[in-house]
C-alpha cells in the first residue's frame, strides 16, 4: 500500500523504489528492515557543468582529463564529448565537467546541474548486500546505483534496474538471451 501526502491510498502487487537511498529510506516506515539498511549509504553533493569552452581543456587529445585538486577540493573530471562518443563528433564541441574547479567563459555555459550520489564504504557495501537479499520480499524492490555491487555510477543503476526487471520476469526488448 502506498499512502500519498493527501491521504489517498493505492494498493500494488509490486513496488519498485527507484530513488536515492536516503530518499527511499524516508518513504519507508522506520521499522521496515530495509529503511535501516538504506540509511547506511552515505551520499555526497556533486556538480556537473556542461559548456562549449574548449580552451579550458589541456592541449592533449585525450577524451577525458583528470585534475586532482587540493586537499579541500574534489577531483575535477572533464569529458570532451566529441572525443568520447562517435555520435557527437559531427556536433559543435561540448565539454562535461564533474566537480568544476576552474572558471569557464559564462557565455559558453550550457548548464550547471547539482545532484547527489551514493558513496561506497565498507558498512554501506555490507548493508547493500543484505538489501539485495531482501529484493522482492513483500513485493518491494530497490533500483539505483547504490544497490549494485559496483562503482555507483549510472551503469550500476541500470544494472540494478535490470536485476529488478529479471526478478519481476520482465525481459528487456534488446535481450536475445537471459539477463
Amino acid at each position: 500500500t502506498v499512502l500519498l501526502e493527501d491521504g489517498h491510498r493505492e494498493d500494488f502487487a509490486q513496488v519498485v523504489m527507484a530513488a536515492q537511498a536516503q530518499h527511499s529510506a524516508q518513504m519507508l516506515p522506520p521499522e521496515h528492515g530495509a529503511a535501516a539498511l538504506l540509511q547506511t549509504v552515505p551520499w555526497a553533493r556533486s556538480q556537473m557543468l556542461v559548456h562549449t569552452d574548449t580552451s579550458t581543456l589541456l592541449p592533449a587529445r585525450a577524451p577525458v582529463q583528470y585534475r586532482v585538486g587540493t586537499r579541500d577540493e574534489a577531483p575535477e573530471v572533464s569529458v570532451h564529448m566529441g572525443r568520447s562518443f562517435p555520435s557527437y563528433r559531427a556536433l559543435p564541441p561540448v565539454v562535461q565537467v564533474w566537480n568544476p574547479q576552474r572558471s569557464v567563459d559564462e557565455s559558453q555555459v550550457l548548464g550547471l546541474f547539482e545532484f547527489t550520489r551514493p558513496v561506497v564504504n565498507l558498512q554501506s557495501r555490507q548493508a547493500m548486500a543484505q538489501l539485495r537479499e531482501l529484493q522482492g520480499q513483500g513485493g518491494l524492490w530497490f533500483a539505483g546505483a547504490y544497490v549494485a555491487d559496483k562503482v555507483p555510477l549510472l551503469e550500476a543503476a541500470v544494472s540494478s534496474a535490470l536485476a529488478v526487471a529479471q526478478g519481476l520476469g520482465v525481459r528487456p526488448p534488446w535481450a536475445t538471451e537471459g539477463l
